[in-house]
């Protein structure tokens, strides 16, 4: 009777927390989702925010005893289909990186079932945020990029910005503070 018990405070929380948030904001679930097959998971709140300058998407989850996974992929089929999947108690953050500014991505959230399978919670079609500074005029694809590419990602050093772009030419990370001569140090960039 303790897990019952538990269960209902976790849904009667989510309801409380779902009257109050905008049912109608494109970013947010509008009610708790109570996983197929389960009687004790439940994941009461997703929010999608974009980050301004940081080439990713803030996922905001608070669920309980819920394994969920978030993919992500350019709207225009570009590109890999990203994913990032953990097992969320009560509030979680994930970072969704390697966005390209501008550019429209298909996120779905998905709890991952038992077995392995996965159910569809919420899918949002979300433009990744514009960046500034000197590469900001870089709407468009930075790179050339033809054939088949064998990497992910390359970064390159482009009058002095450290620029990261994915397959598909774009821009999905820089920093103009690394200018000069660049090291790997376990695995970390030293400027």
């Amino acid at each position: 009777t303790g897990s019952i018990m538990a269960f209902l405070k976790s849904v009667i929380v989510a309801l409380a927390m779902a009257s109050t948030a905008s049912a109608s904001a494109a970013n947010e679930l509008s009610r708790p989702h109570l996983i197929k097959g389960s009687t004790t998971s439940v994941v009461s709140k997703l929010q999608l925010t974009p980050m301004q300058n940081q080439f990713k998407f803030l996922a905001q989850v608070y669920a309980t005893a819920a394994t969920v996974r978030f993919t992500w992929q350019r709207a225009d089929g570009k590109g890999h289909t990203l994913f990032i999947e953990e097992a969320v108690e009560g509030r979680h953050t994930f970072e969704l990186y390697r966005v390209a500014a501008n550019k429209e991505y298909v996120i779905k959230a998905f709890a991952v079932l038992p077995d392995g399978a996965t159910e569809l919670i919420h899918e949002w079609v979300q433009a990744a945020p514009s960046f500034t500074g000197p590469l900001a005029d870089s709407d468009s694809d930075f790179a050339t990029v033809t054939g088949s590419p064998t990497f992910e990602l390359l970064a390159t050093d482009q009058s002095g910005y450290l620029t990261v772009f994915d397959e598909t030419g774009s821009i999905v990370w820089y920093n103009a503070g690394c200018g000069g001569p660049k090291d790997q140090v376990d695995g970390e960039i030293v400027c």
